[in-house]
């Protein structure tokens, strides 16, 4: 039970989550990603000794003929040679500038995020010495469709139209509200004992949440009365360090509803600043027909389909 104050504040975000029943969001994002390559080269080299040598053991065990060992224990040097090689895509796009357009069916539970990627990728591929299959990776150009509890389907136009499903459902309606300035649900609804605050004649007030127990988290929530209580902002705290920041600003009335036109988000789970993404909203349209109404969220009639959902987990 929360007390009234934060109440308020949180039937004040579901009157805004109830007006939005279908958004479409066309942005600029700019993606920055901190990393050591090196580190990382390292711990997969690792992971990937580990499980081989796992399946060595296995395949000994089950009396494999020594020469077919061999050559399993010979198949790590390719698998190194693998690992280089994704490594040096993924440092190419540290830095990735994409047009997305993300569409919202609230009450179908369904979203649909298409990216385009604006960079040069012929000029990034030689700068960074790409190969031709390295170059084909390098593209952040793709859609990503979730429908409900359904499996995840994943559009890759530039690989001969392939439509991939995926037992992945990370991809979320209620995830993207954040960008529309509706606090999450998982602020009321998770473990948080929050109370409210409301300091001095400041034009924003804030909900700080604290979870329970040892090593707790802390999220202190930015709320703008004078925008219906749209959230402007949130923090997260992991043992009094700064893991993840939200901030929302440029707040423009669309539909009668307060949309952040920019926003930033930086995550610091491994390393200050390891992810920071900063979005310019071009356009947004509330609670207007789909242009394309359900095939929005199906895979086109002319895309190959892979259906990896099923296969089991090793």
């Amino acid at each position: 039970m929360h007390d009234a104050q934060v109440e308020r504040v949180r039937a004040a975000n579901l009157a805004i989550r109830d007006r939005i029943r279908t958004a479409v969001m066309r942005e600029v994002v700019r993606e920055t990603r901190k990393f050591s390559p090196e580190e990382k080269r390292v711990q997969r080299i690792q992971e990937s000794l580990e499980t081989n040598e796992r399946a060595v053991q296995a395949a000994a065990a089950a009396g494999v003929p020594q020469a077919q060992l061999q050559r399993m224990e010979a198949a790590t040097a390719g698998q190194i040679d693998q690992i280089d090689a994704v490594l040096a895509v993924e440092v190419a796009n540290a830095k990735t500038v994409i047009r997305r357009t993300t569409t919202l069916d609230l009450p179908g539970r369904r979203v649909r995020r298409d990216d385009e990627d604006l960079r040069d990728l012929e000029t990034l591929a030689r700068e960074h010495s790409l190969d031709q299959w390295q170059r084909m990776s390098l593209t952040r150009t793709q859609s990503i469709i979730a429908n409900g509890d359904k499996p995840q389907i994943v559009l890759h136009p530039h690989v001969n139209r392939l439509a991939t499903i995926l037992p992945s459902r990370r991809l979320q309606p209620q995830h993207e509200l954040r960008n529309l300035g509706v606090i999450p649900a998982w602020v009321f609804e998770g473990n948080y004992e929050l109370e409210y605050r409301a300091p001095g004649d400041a034009k924003e007030v804030q909900i700080v949440g604290r979870e329970p127990g040892a090593g707790p988290s802390t999220i202190v929530v930015n709320v703008a009365p004078d925008l219906a209580f749209a959230m402007t902002g949130y923090t997260i705290y992991k043992d009094d360090k700064v893991v993840e920041e939200w901030g929302a600003s440029d707040f423009r009335a669309v539909s009668g509803v307060f949309i952040p036109f920019k926003t930033r988000h930086a995550l610091s789970y491994s390393r200050p600043g390891e992810y920071i993404a900063e979005r310019e909203v071009e356009q947004v349209r509330i609670n207007e027909p789909l242009p394309d109404g359900d095939a929005t969220f199906a895979i086109p009639k002319d895309y190959r389909v892979s259906d990896l959902s099923q296969n089991p987990k090793p």
